[in-house]
């Protein structure tokens, strides 16, 4: 009776294993599952994050210049800086909204892979980091108007361009990083290439410095020499003169 009981607990479990062999392997949990797990609920997580974004930014692009928002910053740099900002963040947002929509939309018709709170972090950094973008964009677009214009002064730029350059480069701020970073490749290996160009110049410099004193140096031995050969002359004359005075006294 044990061992019936046994064979029967045997040929189970043995079933059991033949079954799950016949199954596809299932893909093993992500890490992000751990942290939130993937659902739909989380696109509604999103939704405050572009909303402060929004808020954010029009309070420091809009809110600064024409309500007298943050009074206590009275220098004029300072508040650019901060409506520049403000305008890059609002640039980004636009961006996440765009991308946003596009998900929720596959996720919804397409039935893709639902969002993690990962995303929702993602998006938050997207729109701080799109602020920043926006600041520096404006300040290598004038830098370079100066230069364009060749003056010695800094050129004014118009509070209306400087917030669309901003806002550009919030909105479009993975580009803009891909360009600044082809742009200072570029001025990096013409820094290099002008730096190779003075250490050949001055190299070729004292090339010619060397072969300058080696003419000198040449051209004073061929003095000596022209002296030497004066000097043997003369010796040649005298024993000339002396061998005659020998053949007139003989």
């Amino acid at each position: 009776m044990r061992r019936d009981r046994i064979l029967c607990r045997l040929d189970a479990t043995q079933k059991r294993d033949d079954h799950q062999g016949d199954q596809p392997n299932m893909p093993k949990p992500k890490a992000v599952d751990a942290i939130g797990g993937e659902s739909l609920c989380f696109h509604l997580l999103i939704v405050p994050v572009l909303v402060s974004g929004y808020l954010v930014g029009g309070v420091l692009a809009f809110a600064i210049p024409y309500a007298g928002v943050l009074r206590c910053i009275t220098d004029a740099t300072g508040r650019l800086a901060l409506q520049l900002y403000g305008m890059g963040m609002l640039g980004a947002s636009l961006y996440c909204s765009k991308w946003w929509s596009r998900d929720l939309a596959q996720a919804v018709e397409e039935r893709g892979p639902p969002p993690n709170l990962l995303d929702a972090c993602g998006y938050a950094f997207t729109i701080v980091g799109g602020g920043v973008t926006g600041v520096v964009f404006y300040i290598v677009a004038r830098s370079g108007m100066n230069l364009l214009s060749g003056s010695g002064s800094q050129s004014a730029v118009r509070p209306g361009a400087g917030a669309v350059l901003a806002l550009i480069g919030g909105l479009f701020h993975f580009k803009v990083e891909d360009v600044l970073g082809d742009l200072f490749d570029k001025v990096s290996k013409a820094k290099k290439a002008g730096d190779e160009a003075e250490k050949t110049s001055e190299e070729a410099k004292k090339a010619g410095d060397e072969a300058e004193k080696t003419s000198e140096e040449a051209k004073k031995a061929g003095g000596e020499a022209e002296k030497a050969g004066e000097e043997a002359k003369k010796a040649g004359s005298e024993a000339e003169q002396a061998s005659e005075e020998v053949k007139k006294a003989g």
